[in-house]
């Protein structure tokens, strides 16, 4: 619909744009060291740069280059489109862990190991229904996740949970 409206679109926009900042700002107030060791960060498909200027103005020693695609969000992709586009990252970055090398994911992970919360396990997997209707991808469990990791060449990953229904994840070459 968004691609069919323009007026749906910007307003989509805004609302990932205003989204992003709340979600940012308590990334790097509350899991700042998700950065710890990064010299330089790639904000893929966060809208309009909102992620790269709050990780620029908490970290100034990082660099920061936007590719802002914004309906590019791995839960709107199917598998084999994650690991398409995880590949590219790790072809992009490939430096070590030791180095600082890492992709780092926001997004829903559907698990109960990262939230007792049933109420919260049940909102996602709300979230999955248009996911599946409308992009052809999906809200992923963590095993679901991990065969995308381990398919795009990566094999070490961090899952935090965050703020609302997101976790941050962190891929390792």
């Amino acid at each position: 619909m968004a691609q069919q409206n323009t007026e749906t679109s910007n307003m989509f926009n805004v609302a990932m744009a205003s989204d992003s900042r709340i979600f940012m700002e308590v990334l790097v107030n509350e899991c700042g060291g998700v950065f710890q060791g990064v010299r330089f960060i790639v904000d893929v498909g966060g809208g309009t740069g909102e992620t790269a200027m709050t990780i620029a103005r908490a970290f100034p020693h990082i660099k920061c280059t936007m590719l802002d695609l914004p309906h590019w969000i791995l839960h709107d992709w199917s598998d084999e489109d994650c690991v398409r586009i995880l590949r590219r990252c790790k072809e992009a970055n490939p430096s070590s862990k030791e180095e600082g090398g890492k992709v780092i994911i926001v997004d829903v992970v559907v698990d109960a190991a990262h939230n007792n919360n049933p109420k919260t396990t049940e909102t996602k997997l709300y979230a999955d229904l248009p996911m599946m209707v409308h992009t052809g991808g999906k809200e992923r469990d963590e095993s679901q996740w991990l065969k995308i990791f381990m398919d795009a060449g990566f094999n070490q990953y961090n899952i935090t949970p965050a703020l609302g229904l997101r976790s941050v994840i962190e891929l390792y070459p």
